[in-house]
């Protein structure tokens, strides 16, 4: 469904008149990054979209962001931890801040479905619980309203920890708040509170077990840190947005400051950075505090970001320079590889993509039928299902090059392969029929 709306997407842009004005052709494989948005300087954007997807490719593609959850289930959940607060905590300040969290989050997305159907259209700012310091005051209004979610009080600490008990999903087993390691936080779940370690803290509830959350979810995505010594603060390891509000009376938000740090969560990086980005001059967005407002660059950087965390893949990088973009390139790594390259035979080597190599087989006996094998999950993160009927077939599982990894034959079907032992990146699974020795092929995509 993905590859049919691009190329949907691409011939739309092609018979309909462009927003986009074509320099040098530098934006062949960009078109779809750019549907809809008004952009004149379009080499600049993806000059600086390549050197972004360089400098933050594992935490696209390893990283879990609050996008995954948007695209799951239209849900960012976070809790407050309120370090200092002058005067007391009120619902309508809290109230105001989740709207306008909510609001600005809308902001970020909007255009999305623009570049991906697929993609919502809003999303609910949802909250797990608070957390107060020692000496925060909080209005009885406040308990009013929020008395019956997840509150610690007299919490004494100021480090990265959380008050909660927090587990794997999968085994229940005890997660060590070390929040660096975790790829995804839909891994972890909250079953308690944390007694044991803060024992001067009063949490509510006391007992989980009986207990049921007003918002129906069992786990943080993000932390809000409210200090009133800084303005912000985020960061994706631990994926937390900290901030004042100027008015505690009518919950006024300082939104430009807060959009940026929203930006931080989604892995986005601060452009004004001229190491990194030599060539980002003149861009405007709101990562690098010129106009406070989320700019188009912005909004192409959350196309790209949200691809890569939706679909695990960026099908619009040209990554080696041969004028082929990654969905059409079997190795976007190695210029000589490409569905336009001259094959070389006997070198298991598959220079022109089309799945094999001349040495392997004759093109008249290559069959491709994607109906007869179902690959599942794919991408996959070692393990993967072979299903289908190949009774009296083989299997290879192959590298993009040609490389033989394993040969199977005389099993039925499921049949499981382990991939986890090999680099990421893009495999082949090669079956042959035994009875004409026609061929089929599909791919698998092996991630870290």
């Amino acid at each position: 469904m993905r590859l049919n709306f691009i190329l949907i997407l691409l011939l739309t842009l092609i018979t309909l008149p462009s927003l986009v004005q074509a320099q040098d052709n530098c934006e062949s494989c960009y078109e779809p990054y750019f549907i809809n948005l008004e952009i004149s300087d379009t080499c600049q954007f993806v000059t600086n979209a390549e050197q972004f997807v360089e400098h933050l490719s594992y935490n696209l593609y390893n990283l879990r962001n609050p996008l995954w959850t948007i695209h799951q289930n239209g849900e960012w959940v976070m809790y407050y931890h309120i370090e200092n607060w002058e005067g007391t905590v009120t619902d309508v300040a809290i109230t105001n801040l989740t709207n306008e969290y909510e609001s600005l989050a809308n902001q970020w997305l909007e255009g999305l479905t623009d570049f991906d159907p697929d993609a919502p259209q809003n999303v609910s700012v949802k909250v797990f619980g608070f957390v107060f310091n020692e000496g925060v005051e909080v209005d009885p209004s406040f308990y009013n309203t929020y008395g019956n979610y997840p509150i610690v009080t007299n919490w004494q600490e100021t480090n990265e920890s959380a008050p909660w008990q927090v587990v794997y999903r999968s085994d229940e087993s005890e997660f060590n708040q070390n929040w660096y390691q975790i790829d995804d936080f839909d891994d972890l779940k909250v079953i308690g509170n944390d007694v044991a370690n803060y024992p001067d803290a009063t949490f509510s509830p006391t007992d989980w077990d009986s207990y049921t959350h007003p918002d129906g979810v069992d786990m943080f995505f993000t932390k809000f840190w409210h200090k009133t010594t800084w303005d912000a603060v985020a960061q994706r390891q631990y994926l937390k947005i900290g901030g004042c509000i100027t008015n505690y009376a009518t919950g006024e938000t300082l939104s430009d400051v807060f959009a940026h740090e929203m930006g931080h969560c989604f892995f986005h990086d601060d452009l004004y950075d001229n190491i990194k980005y030599p060539d980002a001059d003149g861009l405007e967005s709101i990562m690098n505090d010129c106009c406070g407002f989320i700019s188009n660059f912005d909004r192409v950087i959350l196309r790209i970001i949200w691809e890569a965390q939706v679909y695990r893949e960026n099908l619009g990088f040209d990554m080696d320079n041969d004028g082929f973009c990654a969905n059409t390139d079997c190795d976007d790594n190695n210029p000589s590889i490409n569905p336009d390259a001259e094959e070389i035979p006997n070198n298991d080597i598959d220079e022109d993509c089309d799945g094999m190599d001349s040495m392997s087989t004759a093109a008249a006996d290559l069959v491709v039928d994607s109906n007869s094998l179902t690959l599942y999950p794919n991408p996959t993160n070692g393990v993967f299902t072979i299903q289908g009927d190949f009774n009296n077939y083989s299997i290879q599982i192959l590298s993009s090059n040609g490389t033989l990894y394993q040969d199977i034959s005389n099993q039925n079907s499921p049949i499981e392969i382990d991939l986890s032992m090999l680099p990421a990146g893009l495999y082949f699974v090669k079956v042959v029929n035994g009875q004409n020795n026609n061929i089929s092929f599909e791919k698998i995509i092996k991630m870290n």
